[in-house]
């Protein structure tokens, strides 16, 4: 099983790229963008793996 990891995107900033295709599954662990943006963002992705997703302290003052 391949566990993709990946923490402080700050998708405010500017697009981060990254390379989902050989993951079984992904772990978004904490500000990956401000506020409900950092949700809707995976569900936009559209990926057939289940997605696990951690509020980051940025997410949590803004929702």
């Amino acid at each position: 099983m391949k566990i993709h990891i990946v923490s402080d995107l700050h998708r405010e900033f500017g697009y981060n790229d990254i390379n989902l295709n050989l993951a079984d599954i992904l772990v978004l662990a904490g500000d990956t963008d401000l506020g409900v943006k950092g949700i809707s963002w995976p569900k936009s992705l559209s990926l057939d793996i289940p997605i696990i997703y951690v509020l980051g302290n940025m997410s949590i003052i803004l929702l």
